[in-house]
């Protein structure tokens, strides 16, 4: 991969969030490891070829989900971790967390 695309690809995320790309933060993850600068938000982003399985498991439910007029989200879960991932579309966002029920 070459090295701006992955660089293009955090600003992008990180501009959606409201904040600039943290420069060398790959050097940093001693010191968090964040790759954007918000007061809030612990940005990373994941850009390559490892994020496969996840990418086809989206497309399949993102395919399902289209075809019933829904929103698609994916929810990752493991043993023993009481806390709850969730996988959705930036542009979805929105959608997604006024459905959330406490």
């Amino acid at each position: 991969m070459h090295r701006n695309t992955w660089k293009r690809r955090e600003r992008e995320v990180c501009a959606r969030f409201g904040t600039t790309r943290k420069p060398v933060s790959g050097r940093q993850r001693d010191r968090g490891g964040d790759d954007g600068e918000h007061p809030r938000l612990h940005i990373q982003v994941k850009h390559g070829r490892q994020n496969g399985r996840e990418f086809a498991l989206w497309d399949i439910a993102a395919a399902v989900a289209a075809g019933n007029g829904k929103v698609p989200v994916i929810a990752y879960t493991a043993p023993r971790r009481p806390e709850i991932l969730v996988l959705c579309r930036i542009e979805d966002m929105e959608k997604v967390v006024k459905e959330v029920q406490p």
